[in-house]
């Protein structure tokens, strides 16, 4: 999918074939790029006594990175 306009209406983009598509929206949400955000790690650091940075903290990926983040340092607990 190939997104071509942001308009007040939705979203108009074009599929693998180059056919137009119109995707009626009311908000349209941008999940674009990313870094790294480990500000609540970075305010929590020294206050808790255990902390860990698992998921985006570390790097921008998806939920089952999370979760293999979270289980490896549960098993080496």
């Amino acid at each position: 999918m190939n997104v071509q306009e942001v308009t007040p209406s939705g979203i108009d983009a074009l599929d693998e074939q180059g056919r137009k598509l119109n995707f009626p929206a009311d908000g349209i949400i941008l999940a674009v790029g990313g870094c790294p955000n480990g500000g609540l790690f970075d305010a929590l650091h020294g206050k808790v006594k255990e902390l860990y940075k698992v998921g985006d903290c570390v790097d921008p990926r998806k939920i089952l990175n999370a979760i293999h983040d979270a289980a490896k340092i549960a098993y080496n607990l």
